[in-house]
């Protein structure tokens, strides 16, 4: 059988940290390393003589900034912002210069906006169906907020609606209204 060298191959750089490092050098930074009896791989930097002092947290205006560095720049990739920047735009200029929106556009964007909705209800029930639990909350909490929304809400729309006078039809809509 043949033996062959594997670091004649390049294969010295897959070190898995039980190897020196050429040159003699030390690694930096952080090394696994198991120690005690537990299975877990435990993280332990390398200290010299003192035990290092632990990194402190960058002041409130470093991080508001890299927070809004980063929401922005996920703002920059999602396409309803571009949109919703462009809906505005066009609102503006045709409210200012009384120009309408071709046809055949208007009639797409009303296609679109007709079946977002039955989109939004099914995905909410695909998601509501793989719950492991359907009312997660539990049966007393969700007993509790349902006769919040069909009881005491429209009974509070009930008596602002005649504290202020309306009466016959216009009641009987505001109280509908509320649920």
């Amino acid at each position: 059988m043949v033996s062959c060298d594997y670091d004649e191959f390049g294969r010295d750089e897959f070190s898995f940290g039980n190897r020196g490092v050429p040159n003699g050098a030390d690694r930096e930074g952080p090394v696994l390393s198991k120690l005690g009896s537990s299975s877990t791989a435990e993280l332990h930097p390398k200290t010299g003589a003192h035990e290092a002092k632990p990194t402190a947290m960058p002041p409130t205006s470093v991080m508001t900034r890299l927070i809004l560095i980063m929401v922005w720049r996920k703002l920059i990739r999602n396409p309803n912002t571009y949109s919703s920047l462009f809906g505005i735009t066009w609102s503006l200029v045709s409210y200012k210069w009384g120009i309408q929106m071709p046809a055949i556009i208007a009639k797409s964007i009303s296609i679109l906006s007709d079946a977002g909705l039955g989109m939004a209800m099914f995905s909410l029930g695909l998601f509501m169906a793989l719950q492991p639990k359907i009312i997660v909350c539990g049966n007393s909490i969700a007993a509790f907020s349902m006769a919040i929304r069909f009881v005491t809400g429209p009974a509070v729309m009930a008596a602002a609606s005649i504290a202020v006078g309306l009466r016959g039809v216009l009641l009987h809509i505001g109280i509908v209204q509320v649920q």
